[in-house]
């Protein structure tokens, strides 16, 4: 590793040592399985399986079932078609939602770095979600920027930001949620990574 490269990495990890401070005393983990099959050379069927915990990962939070037909258009250019099943839990009952969404992801590529321009058309059939007398189902459209570099042949540091733009409530604000984070994640071997977020 370079010294710039352990200089980046160090950099990283302050802010993001900053920027966990509110989780102090809630730590989270959250397990990912993730099974592709390929069937042409442009399209692949996925399925993904996501606990996430809290409570300092004591108790589940949400389960995630994920199935999706992706399909890579060009080099640069993918699109994902998607639904989700969600078992979220609140205080001692676990609701059921389930989510439609669409996604046209464009990546830009130079040297070690990668940058990514996600949008994601949404329709969430929830209830009672937000404390605002407005009951499912929502439809939003979700944009995400994501930046990556590649510290060695097996790390990679990325910073993202999303918003969220409800589509059918006009209730709310043009930009209902905002969500950024950086990341670490290592790559063991072909199957296994591991991500710190």
């Amino acid at each position: 590793m370079t010294v710039t490269n352990k200089y980046i990495l160090l950099v990283s990890l302050m802010i993001v040592e900053s920027l966990c401070h509110a989780q102090r005393e809630d730590f989270g983990a959250w397990s990912v399985l993730n099974i592709k099959w390929k069937t042409t050379r442009r399209w692949n069927i996925e399925y993904s399986n996501q606990v996430l915990t809290r409570n300092n990962a004591s108790h589940i939070w949400m389960i995630f079932h994920d199935v999706s037909a992706n399909q890579r258009i060009t080099r640069d250019w993918t699109q994902e078609f998607h639904m989700r099943w969600i078992h979220y839990q609140t205080h001692d009952d676990f609701q059921q939602r389930q989510i439609l969404y669409y996604v046209l992801q464009r990546k830009f590529r130079w040297g070690l770095s990668e940058f990514s321009i996600r949008s994601c058309w949404q329709y969430m059939a929830i209830e009672q979600h937000w404390p605002d007398g407005c009951s499912g189902p929502y439809a939003y459209h979700r944009i995400k920027g994501n930046y990556s570099r590649r510290v060695t042949s097996t790390l990679k540091a990325s910073a993202s930001f999303e918003a969220f733009q409800p589509l059918n409530r006009p209730n709310r604000s043009a930009i209902d949620q905002i969500r950024y984070g950086l990341s670490l994640s290592k790559k063991w071997n072909q199957h296994l990574y591991r991500d710190w977020e």
